[in-house]
């Protein structure tokens, strides 16, 4: 079975292990590399570019400076991801499921400016990672969470399809919470301990950077279970 050839990501990757003094740089690096992977098996399985068309089939065209430049349609960044986690291979789902970095987030209580987010309006009780953008009330946060119940069972042995895809789902999108808050916040002390969360979460992020290396270019269309 051949492998995806991702050349950029290796590279990145590289770039991200000389980086491990600066744990945000490496995670930025790391996520670039997730985002290559993706583009490349997202093409691999049909989901790229394509061009917008009218009812009719008519090609739809926009006028840029005088000039006709047909439309297209760009393939969501979501959505390649989402397609690229489920080529992922069983035992690579198992290792990222029972990651020590995966057990962190689930257990790991939120920081809001510095202070533990214990509680929230509805007497809930967040774990995982705080999504500081969405947060516009400190009464009423947003954040991206791993299922400890269901990390639990999976742990005990309970390896359903359904399962595996749902935690394997969650991982992904607390790393890419992690990403965004890399990205929009400012002042470290006005959200979340990034440098902190990228150190914790930066060795889970590049093994599923690999894990995606490793697909077989004629498994990827096939919605591989964990």
């Amino acid at each position: 079975m051949n492998e995806l050839r991702c050349p950029v990501a290796v590279r990145l990757l590289k770039l991200a292990d000389g980086q491990q003094s600066d744990p945000v740089v490496a995670y930025l690096l790391a996520w670039s590399a997730l985002e290559h992977v993706s583009c490349v098996v997202g093409e691999a399985t049909g989901l790229r570019a394509r061009f917008a068309l009218h009812q009719n089939g008519v090609l739809r065209v926009r006028k840029e400076g005088g000039h006709k430049m047909p439309e297209i349609v760009l393939p969501r960044r979501e959505d390649l991801l989402n397609r690229a986690l489920k080529s992922v291979a069983p035992d690579a789902c198992r290792d990222l499921i029972l990651h020590p970095a995966t057990r962190y987030l689930a257990g790991r209580i939120p920081l809001l400016d510095g202070r533990p987010v214990v509680s929230d309006a509805y007497r809930q009780h967040p774990r995982g990672v705080l999504d500081v953008g969405s947060t516009l009330d400190p009464r009423y946060p947003v954040w991206s969470f791993v299922d400890a119940n269901a990390l639990r069972r999976y742990a005990g042995g309970e390896r359903s399809p359904e399962l595996s895809n749902r935690l394997l789902e969650q991982i992904a999108e607390v790393l890419a919470t992690i990403h965004r808050n890399l990205l929009g916040t400012c002042q470290e002390a006005k959200g979340e301990n990034d440098t902190e969360l990228a150190a914790r979460a930066l060795p889970l992020l590049v093994a599923l950077v690999k894990a995606l290396m490793d697909v077989g270019a004629s498994a990827v269309s096939e919605e591989v279970q964990c």
